[in-house]
């Protein structure tokens, strides 16, 4: 395997670990809100988050190498520190604007995978930019929630 082979999965686990923490972050914060509206767009985001995973698998599997199962020490303790804060929310508000923040990591990293693979086999472009677009309809479902609080 080439090393821009390697360097391609290892940035597609990169992707995939974030996937993990999202999903373990936003399945937290599922558990602490009392907004049914709120719940609606959470779980429908796990949902996506789950297909995320599965074609992100596919497409490092396909490169031939393995799929990262396990989130790194760093991810554990941000994983750690978003359950503390996700405990600590002092209201729904709150929950909206973290699970906001975390679509946006999820996005730039969306964002910086492009443009460090930008000449890639058209399928794996396909699927990051479907992921993108994913957690762009999730971001606005998001803003539209803070939007109809005010």
């Amino acid at each position: 395997m080439s090393q821009s082979t390697r360097e391609v999965c290892q940035d597609l686990n990169t992707l995939l670990e974030g996937c993990h923490m999202g999903s373990a972050t936003f399945q937290e914060y599922l558990s602490q809100t009392c907004s049914s509206h709120l719940k609606t767009t959470l779980t429908e985001a796990l949902t996506i988050f789950r297909h995320h995973e599965t074609a992100l698998k596919h497409h490092i599997e396909a490169l031939g190498e393995s799929c990262q199962d396990e989130i790194k020490i760093g991810g554990i303790f941000a994983e750690f520190f978003e359950k503390m804060k996700a405990e600590l929310a002092v209201n729904d508000r709150q929950l909206l604007d973290y699970a906001v923040r975390g679509i946006d990591m999820g996005l730039k990293a969306c964002q910086d995978f492009k443009k460090k693979h930008h000449g890639l086999q058209m399928d794996l472009l396909k699927s990051v930019e479907d992921i993108e677009s994913d957690y762009k309809r999730i971001y606005q479902n998001l803003i539209d929630l803070k939007l109809n609080q005010d």
